[in-house]
């Protein structure tokens, strides 16, 4: 099939046998074909979807609407709309959906987003009931304005007198022109020797949290913009409060070649541009991502990096359907959206992914580690606990089929997604990662008279691999690449051992690896090639979705 690299067909449940066992799992599936049918807009006769968590809800409550568009979806997901189609679809869909609430005096918009194509409105439901809302025409969804964060940090080491505990010895190598192991581990040192770049005319946006110095900054970070999104609306020139998250994050994705202080390289992409929003300044909720994914494609990043999530309920995978929308139309409009997979993983069982990782459109990331003794970075403190690693893939990394029965969402699962499908997609090294600020507990934070460091572990830390990653790529390459593309790119040339495993797969994607951990020159060199084109939509036997990229 041409242009096929990176399409992972995923095998579908007939529907009269709807049943999903891990061991039907690893089975070929029903004959995928594919399809260039354009499915179109949903209709505007169809009832709008009201979240459960709305239907008790009571006094001033900001709540999200979806509204339909008059452009195909199959357009968007193929990425044949345009910024500027988006853009003029937005102003024709949503004026009539504000003029309908303008009429409310129950109800009020307070901002719109063309990437996504809703709005955000404050209701009073003590006066008014959500169907005011729901029976908008135009209206496909009523969302709450939800709360996202930053998972946990997994604990990873113990006391030296602990039991239960692996000494290794390990004495720190910090010599001037080192990689860290998470960079030799993605194939950083080969790209440099083949490609004359390491991120210039590409940009990177993290989305997360601030910096520990808001005042001082960092003297690794060099920031393109700053900006902060509450209430849904962004402020630039200030990264708001301390924070140390997004100061990590942003130092994997694009920290200095040079480092100012004793420790290895560890920035994936030095030179590209790095754009920066604090959406936790007020409590990162969903019209705070919103405003900060649409701010990253509006400043034209090629990659908006997100290690956040909201977390799993009951130990299932939580959906969203406004950001996955959203992430769907930022790849259209040329920025390709990386999320962290979550840190809820039960070893080689995997756990239940966070969204917006959880979404069909997102590309997600899971954690790798190497052996502790191969990491010469790690300081003697910090002792392994002797839980096992899996492998390359660490414990805590989340992973799983997702499906309507494994998948917790208010309304019906979306039929623009594939009936199974797994997530993640790709992993990168997510443990003992060394970057910029105190981002660790104190033990892992590193005394260096220039500038912070710290280790930190989560799959947070994984995903700023790929988004550097991302920005490499594309910055070696003469011509504009679609987000589709570079995901292609990267699962094609992802690697994972060959030995068998009891990992639950579909075709090439497993719940502990998804495709493999990523190597960015082998994707470079993919996207590169001439054979990497894309067209068409691979769809299973019942018309559904069945993978993520297109064949």
């Amino acid at each position: 099939m041409a242009g096929a690299v990176g399409a992972q067909p995923q095998p579908q449940p007939t529907t009269e046998n709807p049943a999903l066992s891990n061991s039907a799992l690893t089975e070929s599936g029903p004959d995928q074909s594919v399809s260039t049918q354009q499915t179109t807009a949903v209709s505007d006769s169809q009832p709008a979807q009201v979240a459960d968590q709305l239907t008790d809800a009571s006094g001033e409550t900001t709540v999200i609407l979806l509204v339909d568009r008059d452009i195909q979806q199959s357009l968007i997901t193929s990425g044949e709309a345009t910024s500027t189609e988006l853009q003029q679809d937005s102003r024709q869909t949503l004026q009539p959906v504000k003029d309908q609430i303008g009429q409310l005096s129950t109800a009020e918009v307070q901002h719109e987003y063309w990437v996504g194509n809703a709005l955000s409105v404050e209701i009073d439901l003590d006066q008014s009931d959500i169907s005011t809302l729901a029976e908008i025409p135009g209206v496909s969804s009523v969302i709450p304005n939800v709360q996202f964060d930053t998972p946990p940090q997994p604990a990873l080491t113990t006391d030296a007198d602990s039991d239960e505990i692996r000494t290794d010895g390990i004495t720190p190598s910090l010599e001037a022109g080192d990689f860290t192991y998470g960079l030799q581990k993605i194939g950083i040192p080969s790209f440099e020797e083949q490609f004359d770049t390491d991120g210039q005319g590409a940009t990177v946006a993290i989305i997360d949290d601030g910096i520990s110095n808001p005042t001082e900054g960092h003297p690794d970070l060099e920031f393109a913009q700053t900006a902060v999104a509450t209430d849904g609306v962004i402020t630039e020139g200030t990264l708001g409060s301390p924070g140390a998250h997004g100061e990590h994050v942003s130092g994997t994705a694009t920290g200095a070649a040079d480092p100012a202080g004793d420790v290895p390289r560890y920035g994936v992409a030095p030179n590209a541009s790095l754009i920066e929003v604090n959406a936790f300044e007020e409590g990162a909720f969903l019209e705070d991502i919103l405003a900060g994914v649409e701010y990253a494609v509006e400043e034209d990043a090629d990659v908006a990096g997100m290690s956040l999530g909201f977390p799993p309920t009951n130990d299932k995978n939580p959906m969203i359907n406004a950001v996955n929308r959203q992430m769907e139309e930022a790849n259209a409009a040329g920025t390709l959206v990386s999320v962290s997979a979550g840190n809820s993983g039960n070893a080689d069982d995997g756990g239940p992914v966070t969204s917006p990782a959880t979404e069909f459109g997102a590309f997600s990331v899971g954690a790798s580690v190497d052996n502790p003794v191969n990491i010469p970075e790690l300081p003697p403190i910090l002792v392994p606990l002797n839980t096992g690693f899996n492998g390359d893939i660490v414990f805590f990394s989340s992973g799983g089929v997702i499906s309507d029965r494994t998948a917790v969402d208010s309304f019906d699962y979306p039929d623009t997604y594939p009936r199974q499908y797994v997530q993640p997609d790709v992993s990168a090294p997510g443990a003992f990662v060394i970057s910029a600020g105190p981002l660790g507990t104190t033990e892992q934070s590193l005394e260096d008279p220039n500038a912070t460091y710290s280790h930190a572990a989560g799959t947070s830390m994984a995903q700023p691999h790929v988004a550097g990653a991302v920005a490499l790529i594309q910055s070696a390459t003469a011509e504009d690449l679609s987000p589709k593309q570079i995901e292609a790119a990267l699962v094609e040339t992802a690697e994972k051992p060959a030995i068998p495993s009891n990992f639950t797969e579909l075709n090439s994607r497993d719940i502990r690896y998804g495709a493999g951990i990523i190597n960015v020159t082998a994707a470079t060199l993919a996207a590169q090639s001439e054979n990497l084109e894309i067209e068409g939509t691979v769809t299973d036997n019942n018309q559904y979705p069945a993978c993520r990229c297109n064949s």
